[in-house]
């Protein structure tokens, strides 16, 4: 549990 919100963090982050 968290890699998937980890995963989706991630991508906002970079699409930021």
């Amino acid at each position: 549990q968290g890699e998937e919100l980890f995963k989706f963090v991630s991508g906002h982050m970079l699409n930021s």
